[in-house]
């Protein structure tokens, strides 16, 4: 389990903002990397400190299958590759009034639907 904050909410439009986001480790250091953030301006997170868990992310996970489904028409879905049925991605819990708030990547800010996407832009 990692310890995330967002430090800084810069950049802002109508319909988006971008920020900084880093990951610590237990010792406080800083681990992995620390990119740029994008969020939807209408459904922002308060900063803060929050524990951040690697889980099975069942939208994903279902969209992972009926995509596999449409390319093997034949299968069933149980056929499908673990990787396929079990998509993870980090989670940050303990966001008051949040839950399934998932860290993943997107194109363009519309696409998130209250989950931060990270980047280097």
């Amino acid at each position: 389990m990692f310890k995330s904050v967002i430090h800084f909410r810069g950049k802002k439009d109508s319909k988006q903002v971008i920020g900084f986001f880093k990951i610590y480790n237990e010792d406080g250091k800083v681990n992995i990397f620390s990119p740029k953030t994008i969020e939807k301006l209408s459904t922002l997170i308060t900063p803060g400190v929050y524990d951040v868990v690697y889980t099975k992310s069942p939208r994903f996970s279902k969209m992972a299958i009926e995509k596999w489904k449409k390319a093997n028409p034949t299968l069933k879905e149980e056929d499908a590759p673990k990787e396929v049925q079990n998509v993870f991605t980090y989670e940050i819990t303990g966001a008051i009034g949040r839950a399934g708030l998932r860290i993943h990547s997107v194109n363009y800010s519309r696409d998130l639907e209250g989950c931060i996407a990270l980047g280097t832009g």
